[in-house]
């Protein structure tokens, strides 16, 4: 248990989820409209939860990807260069991958030292003792990811509305 405490303390992660808050109102909404013989609306309804239920995952999977590069592209760009006296080899940059879970998709480096067993990310992010200048490469390419989720928002909506604005 303590390595995996270890291991969440030095390895930087960029993590989106969903939560399906909206299928119970969305159900109530269609079986009410039914009820009351809005068949038509009802269905648009069901549709629209369909989208969402279809929609979400892969929106998460997309942001996630797009997550992972951005995050290798900061990396190379701001990690090393003289700032911290981290020289990189590109065996950090290249380990930064997209794990999708539930609904959830997480951003994480790999990397290992050359003792075998220890994650470096996080020390890279963070600081050390040694080199004291953190270089908050998932930090930043978090923040950077900003527009992107917003357009990937915009056309999730778009999907599940059927076009409409």
């Amino acid at each position: 248990m303590a390595d995996n405490k270890q291991e969440q303390e030095t390895r930087p992660t960029i993590e989106y989820q969903a939560v399906k808050n909206y299928e119970v109102q969305m159900d109530a909404t269609a079986e009410q409209l039914k009820s009351m013989g809005v068949n038509d609306v009802a269905d648009s309804v069901a549709k629209m939860k369909r989208g969402l239920d279809n929609g979400i995952p892969q929106f998460l999977h997309v942001i996630g990807v797009k997550a992972a590069t951005t995050a290798r592209e900061t990396e190379r760009s701001m990690v090393g260069h003289g700032r911290s006296g981290y020289v990189p080899s590109g065996n950090l940059m290249r380990s930064i991958t997209s794990y999708d879970r539930d609904l959830a998709t997480q951003v994480y480096p790999n990397a290992i030292a050359s003792d075998g067993k220890t994650e470096y990310g996080g020390f890279v992010e963070d600081g050390t003792r040694k080199h004291p200048i953190p270089e908050p490469y998932m930090g930043n390419a978090d923040k950077a990811m900003v527009d992107e989720i917003n357009k990937q928002l915009a056309s999730l909506s778009e999907t599940v509305n059927g076009g409409a604005k």
